[in-house]
């Protein structure tokens, strides 16, 4: 299957995510994400706003349902169509953390997606009328090592794989969605500020089955977190 015919692009991300520690262990998350062609051409490619609510569980699991507004270009990036075409998701979302030692663990993420896309027509200048719907599953693995940690600074360093399967339907030859494979660096300042540098490759089969998009990507991230604390009632 990945000895077909592929279409090699370099992409450049642009993340900012916002945690906000509530009450009673509610955990509210939003990030908002530019991405962007670097490699014919520097023109925007998708643009996504994501926000969440988790419940935090004992033993480092998380349970969370979210909404995506995602807005997409053509993928062409030579193309010079200025159509955004846009989809709508609703997440489910469940994580745990395995604490291997005081410096590495393991993370799992299984998230589920129902989405729905515009239709577009074929050459993607123009909407039509109506939504695409599918499913797809998502099961990401992550292993990370803290070779630094002096009070509230630390160092982090990630190596992630994430595969994605399409469910539903509308979904003909490419059961197979993407994987995406890749490194991280994360630095953070303290408890409320953290920057992070990672590099993936993203390996994505099209509609048609037997052709596929193989993007290579820098993702830059900034992380804000805050806490909302709980009035002491003995005070």
């Amino acid at each position: 299957m990945f000895a077909k015919n592929k279409t090699n692009q370099s992409l450049v991300w642009l993340r900012y995510n916002a945690q906000i520690q509530l009450p009673k262990k509610f955990l509210l998350k939003a990030e908002t994400e530019e991405r962007f062609f670097m490699t014919k051409n520097i023109k925007q490619h998708q643009f996504i706003y994501r926000i969440s609510v988790d419940k935090q569980f004992p033993k480092n699991w998380n349970i969370g349902l979210g909404f995506v507004n995602f807005w997409a270009s053509s993928n062409n990036e030579l193309s010079n169509t200025n159509l955004v075409a846009p989809e709508w998701r609703t997440q489910l979302e469940i994580s745990n953390q395995q604490k291997i030692s005081d410096k590495f663990s393991i993370q799992h993420r299984y998230r589920a997606e129902s989405r729905f896309i515009h239709n577009t027509n074929k050459e993607y200048t123009a909407l039509e009328s109506g939504y695409k719907h599918t499913f797809r599953f998502r099961y990401q693995i992550a292993l990370t090592y803290i070779p630094f940690k002096k009070e509230e600074k630390e160092l982090r360093l990630s190596v992630f794989d994430e595969i994605l399967i399409n469910a539903g339907k509308n979904i003909q030859n490419n059961i197979f969605d993407q994987n995406r494979v890749g490194v991280a660096v994360r630095y953070n300042f303290n408890k409320m500020f953290g920057l992070e540098m990672s590099y993936f490759n993203w390996l994505q089969q099209r509609a048609n089955g037997t052709d596929f998009y193989n993007r290579q990507i820098l993702r830059c991230t900034f992380y804000n977190n805050f806490t909302i604390n709980k009035k002491d009632k003995s005070k």
